[in-house]
């Protein structure tokens, strides 16, 4: 290619970018670990076919734990006024 968008950032385009791009190909390192390490996206004209699954994201998880503990605490306090009475 002679021109580069990526989406963020300027538009890149001169004589030198295919070699460019090529160096830097041939000179990355892939990664240890991520969503893409093991399983690439798989793109094609009509755009994405399939993509690796989603890491495991814990905060819906300890949100969800959070909100279990706060409300076990208020219903206990409640509970032990309502007894006191």
């Amino acid at each position: 290619p002679n021109v580069v968008g990526c989406g963020h950032g300027i538009p890149m385009g001169n004589a030198s970018l295919p070699d460019r791009l090529q160096r830097f190909a041939e000179s990355f390192k892939r990664p240890r670990r991520g969503r893409y390490a093991d399983t690439p996206a798989v793109v094609s004209a009509a755009g994405v076919e399939s993509l690796p699954p989603a890491p495991f994201d814990p905060v819906p998880l300890a949100t969800a734990g959070a909100l279990l503990i706060a409300g076990v605490a208020l219903g206990s306090g409640y509970m032990e006024d309502r007894l006191s009475d």
